[in-house]
């Protein structure tokens, strides 16, 4: 297994599990468009760690006081409940014909793949959108090529 988060998008398996969780942030961010509400990077970063911590047990605080922190709130916990998803990569592909359940141990991974990619593409000045503007593209083209 890849020990570096960046270097598990080489990964097809950690690659795979980083596109659905990139197209999670994708929809949330597209709902909040629709309600004319700006996310911000910051907002994405701090819905990973929190993901991140439900997914190995902890109970991080999470608002719900704006309609941005209840769009935020959904994106948590539509990554954090991956193996509850009928659309989420709930198995791992071994062999041809043989899968397994992906571990909360190798989810956790992806998330902190996802987050690291995050914080490599986002920018310093404050209320940036730069990763969210950038993984949007990267969504958009990957789905127009399948």
């Amino acid at each position: 297994m890849k020990t570096r988060p960046l270097d598990r998008m080489r990964d097809p398996f950690f690659a795979q599990l980083m596109f659905f969780i990139e197209d999670l942030v994708c929809t949330a961010d597209s709902e909040a468009c629709g309600k004319k509400i700006v996310l911000k990077d910051s907002q994405i970063l701090s819905a990973l760690t929190k993901a991140q911590g439900l997914v190995s047990g902890k109970e991080p605080k999470i608002n719900e006081a704006t309609e941005a922190d209840r769009i935020i709130k959904n994106l948590i916990f539509a990554i954090a409940q991956w193996n509850t998803n009928p659309n989420g990569p709930a198995l791992r592909h071994l062999e041809e014909g043989l899968m397994e359940p992906v571990s909360k141990k190798d989810w956790g991974l992806a998330i902190e793949a996802v987050a690291d990619s995050l914080s490599i593409r986002r920018s310093k000045i404050p209320g940036s959108r730069e990763y969210l503007d950038f993984v949007k593209g990267f969504i958009d083209q990957a789905k127009a090529s399948k």
